[in-house]
């Protein structure tokens, strides 16, 4: 990092960082260009054009990254407290950020970096749901001297009071197999089935796909799945959906391995350390104080195998790690560490061993409309003379599973009142629970529509920093009750709640 007047000037290398970017921005916008390309509407353009736009775009790229590099400066304001960054070559863009409003900053070091011994430091704040600042290329010493400025644990009193003192810690790892099996459980690659549908329907305009369709093997398969009845078409359908999400679940495990491997999460008395990656390289820094809530959550497969994952999270949209709805994620929690693991991270909370129910309206309400809906559109198509054969028999059955979805989330829903927050668990096949601390409660509504208002019924939502929760359908005197508790907390701690 070269000088000037107290600002920073990135290394050389920070170019190659910013065109990887570049192209996999371009990448990612290519993605839209596929569902087109399948309609062959790109054949009808030049031979040349595809190179021709390829050379442009690596071109346009390369200039971008080396004038962006150019004008890239940071400077860090001891005596303002503050961090700042220029950056722009036609679009000047000047930041301020406040030390205090920092959220997080980590480290992150992808393969090409690892491959050239450089580091890209990452700040994060709450008024961006992006990466506020990302600097590219950074030597690993000099981006843990500026990421220990940047997110001090104590005020410099207290650090001088307590330098001769070791900082406890207690020290979390986790095995390869219980990350890959946390991925098989939490399956985040189940969103490909629905992105692949729309290109499988295409296949059939291709060449290669009439040869395949007159290859004797594959013909005699489609033979024999034409002759099959809808007794057997229905479960084979079924059964070929869970191999596939079974495929899927085991390539989530082989990206769980690679993103977290070797896992280590180190707490402290005021913070938690993350590091972790096999191919992408991470080190987060997360003060507990800035958390806002809590999640404990299980996936079906995760029920079977007694696993939780916890989720922490800070200000929406602004939280390090894995970016499941902005929250960094402690994998593969057994039983028996679930409370030690809440307690090293919200304080002394106790994690619940019985619920409260919400009220039985809820659930009858949804049944009622259902039953009646199902019933109605089931008549009505088995009236038709045209309709589907066993259409209505279809739509009640499709009825009777929803309404035993209803069934399963409403005996999932419970809540439990303590002195420092709330939690409420929610769920159908899996489940989840999520702890509220009342202090961090920025605003909440109680809405009643009229069946609740004459039962005595109403919804109450909370609103925090990282999002908001419903507890449906609970006593209209508990619920204000509660809510004259969240506000009297609210009144009495005087703390900054970021």
């Amino acid at each position: 990092m070269s000088h000037e007047a107290g600002w920073h000037r990135l290394s050389p290398w920070a170019v190659v960082a910013f065109s990887a970017n570049g192209l996999l921005d371009a990448a990612k916008l290519g993605l839209y260009v596929l569902p087109v390309a399948f309609t062959g509407a790109l054949a009808k353009l030049p031979d040349f054009w595809l190179p021709l736009a390829i050379g442009l775009m690596a071109l346009h790229i390369l200039i971008s990254s080396a004038l962006q590099w150019l004008r890239f400066r940071f400077q860090f304001d001891e005596q303002q407290q503050r961090f700042r960054i220029r950056s722009g070559a036609l679009f000047r863009k000047k930041q301020e950020l406040p030390l205090t409003r920092i959220q997080n900053v980590r480290l992150e070091q992808p393969l090409p970096m690892r491959l050239i011994g450089k580091v890209n430091l990452v700040v994060e704040t709450a008024g961006s749901g992006e990466k506020e600042a990302v600097l590219c290329a950074v030597d690993p010493k000099s981006a843990a001297r500026l990421k220990a400025r940047l997110v001090p644990t104590a005020s410099e009193p207290q650090q001088a009071a307590s330098a001769d003192e070791p900082v406890p810690s207690t020290n979390l790892t986790r095995q390869p197999r219980h990350l890959f099996l946390h991925g098989f459980c939490f399956n985040q690659l189940a969103w490909l089935m629905l992105f692949l549908g729309p290109l499988f329907s295409q296949l059939d305009q291709y060449p290669w796909w009439e040869w395949l369709e007159a290859h004797p093997v594959t013909a005699q398969w489609t033979a024999s799945v034409a002759n099959l009845g809808p007794a057997m078409l229905v479960p084979g359908a079924l059964m070929l959906l869970t191999l596939l999400y079974l495929l899927l679940s085991v390539l989530s495990g082989v990206v769980s391995l690679l993103k977290y491997h070797p896992y280590r999460l180190t707490l402290e008395p005021e913070r938690l350390q993350f590091s972790g990656g096999t191919l992408h390289r991470m080190q987060d820094l997360l003060l507990k104080r800035r958390i806002q809530s809590l999640s404990l959550s299980q996936s079906p497969l995760a029920r079977l195998v007694g696993l939780w994952a916890i989720s922490l999270k800070q200000v929406s949209g602004s939280e390090p790690g894995e970016r499941l709805r902005g929250s960094l994620i402690v994998p593969a929690v057994r039983a028996e560490e679930r409370h030690a693991l809440v307690q090293d991270s919200v304080g002394k909370v106790p994690v619940p061993q019985q619920w409260r129910s919400i009220s039985p309206f809820w659930r009858n309400l949804r049944l009622a409309w259902l039953l009646g809906l199902s019933l109605t559109l089931s008549l009505l198509v088995a009236s038709l003379p045209f309709g589907p054969e066993h259409g209505g028999l279809v739509l009640l059955l499709m009825g009777l599973v929803i309404m035993a979805a209803i069934e399963l989330k409403w005996r999932h829903y419970g809540f439990q009142l303590q002195a420092d927050g709330l939690w409420l668990r929610q769920g159908m096949l899996g489940q989840q629970w999520h702890y509220l601390p009342l202090a961090k409660c920025q605003s909440l509504t109680l809405t009643q529509t009229p069946g609740l208002r004459k039962r005595g019924l109403t919804n109450l939502t909370l609103f925090l920093a990282s999002g908001k929760q419903t507890l449906p359908a609970i006593p209209l005197a508990l619920a204000q009750d509660l809510a004259g508790r969240i506000l009297e907390r609210i009144r009495q701690d005087q703390k900054n709640w970021l």
